[in-house]
């Protein structure tokens, strides 16, 4: 498959998508485990960001690869790639963080704050019905915590690798280009 578009490669594109939608679901996520009234507010958009978020970096990287294969090899250009080697499992365990520890690394990061927005929605469902939380209260709390820090975790971590990968690439593309 050929990722250009009009004769030119779809790479510079994707990466727009995914230094902006990466940064905010990694926001809302945060802001979400720490802020109940936040989390009701957004509601579904914080797994949503974070699945898109996934979905942009799996393009990004296909079309990255594609025109690594159309581009002379340069130093700049293999810190870039081997950098982009380390985004897919930050962004996986940023999503499954919530969901659960059992997920494969590959899978982490989307699946966290899906499961999480699923955590919290249970819960303010069955407080809103009058019933019991599905776990003691003490077990509650505590898995409510456990979610939270690995989406925090996996937020920062999914943030941090797109800025350490996103500088080598821009470097790779305009160091010495201009004065």
């Amino acid at each position: 498959m050929s990722w250009t578009f009009n004769g030119m490669p779809l790479h510079p594109l994707f990466v727009h998508a995914v230094v902006m939608l990466v940064p905010v679901a990694s926001i809302a996520a945060i802001v979400g485990s720490v802020w109940p009234a936040a989390r009701r507010k957004m509601g579904i958009v914080t797994p949503i960001l974070a699945l898109t978020a996934a979905e942009s970096a799996a393009f990004t990287m296909q079309a990255g690869e594609w025109l690594e294969a159309h581009v002379d090899e340069t130093k700049l250009l293999e810190t870039h790639t081997e950098g982009a080697d380390m985004v897919p499992p930050w962004i996986i365990f940023m999503v499954v963080a919530v969901v659960a520890v059992v997920a494969v690394v590959a899978v982490v990061a989307v699946v966290a704050v899906v499961a999480q927005w699923f955590w919290f929605r249970v819960q303010d469902q069955r407080a809103a019905a009058g019933k019991a939380p599905v776990l003691s209260p003490a077990l509650s709390r505590a898995a409510t915590w456990v979610l939270a820090i690995l989406v925090i975790v996996s937020s920062i971590g999914a943030t941090t690798i797109i800025a350490i990968v996103g500088d080598a690439g821009a470097k790779a593309v305009w160091d010495g280009a201009f004065n």
